[in-house]
């Protein structure tokens, strides 16, 4: 596992972890973008246990809430999904 981490890290410019956390994330704001999903059962979705850690999370990195980010982005999806 050292091994793995110290390779990953230097080819990629990133820990595992923030490589994950960021895959993660942008998973995350697409559900929030194109689905109605309760955001407990996007955090299960994406790997999370704790939801409130994925909003904190969130909130750290993109600095909105899961709510005010679903928010902006759902009239975007609707006019995606209808073409307009």
């Amino acid at each position: 596992p050292a091994h793995f981490s110290t390779i990953f890290a230097q080819e990629m410019s990133k820990t595992f972890i923030e490589y994950l956390t960021d895959v993660r994330l942008e998973k995350v704001k697409e559900l929030l973008a194109t689905t109605d999903e309760k955001i407990t059962n996007i955090a299960f979705s994406v790997g999370y246990s704790e939801p409130n850690y994925l909003s904190y999370l969130f909130k750290k990195r993109e600095g909105l809430t899961l709510k005010e980010y679903r928010l902006q982005k759902r009239p975007q999806a609707e006019k995606a999904q209808s073409g307009k």
